[in-house]
């Protein structure tokens, strides 16, 4: 069985500083006027799904019982199954080129492959394989690093 990433080898853009194009990471439905996206460290949320969440959190009615969730997959079809594995997917990917976005701002401010290996638990080679052939340019994305707009 594969267990390597589908898009193992793909190089992947900066993440800009945006969300066009960015999925909420807990619905999977994209950014619009009506549904604007918060979100940081690779995680995107739409305000349905903070009100969602508010709600959830604030509900003293029915709290969780040992902070046990309900299971996404308990009343769902398999199309429901299917349609949540493929938001995790996306998010997934989402997620991934925040990751790659990450590791090359974390180059281009000095960092080794020893410290950013460290990170990941691994060794400096291990990283370097895993990120130096695949890191997006982020020279745009530091160009503006040290001004300000204020």
């Amino acid at each position: 069985m594969n267990s390597a990433p589908e898009n193992d080898g793909e190089t992947y853009a900066a993440v800009e500083q945006t969300t066009t194009g960015k999925i909420c990471s807990f619905c999977g439905r994209g950014a619009t006027a009506d549904r604007p996206l918060a979100g940081g460290y690779g995680a995107m949320i739409c305000r349905a799904c903070i009100d969602g969440a508010r709600d959830m959190l604030d509900d003293q009615a029915s709290p969780p019982a040992g902070g046990e969730l309900r299971s996404y997959w308990e009343d769902g079809t398999d199309g429901d199954v299917l349609a949540g594995l493929r938001i995790m997917k996306a998010s997934a990917r989402q997620a991934d080129e925040f990751l790659f976005t990450w590791v090359a701002i974390a180059r281009a401010h000095g960092n080794s492959w020893a410290a950013i290996g460290d990170v990941f638990g691994t060794t400096r080679q291990a990283a370097w394989e895993r990120f130096a052939r695949r890191l997006p340019d982020v020279t745009d994305l530091l160009a503006g690093e040290g001004s300000s707009t204020d």
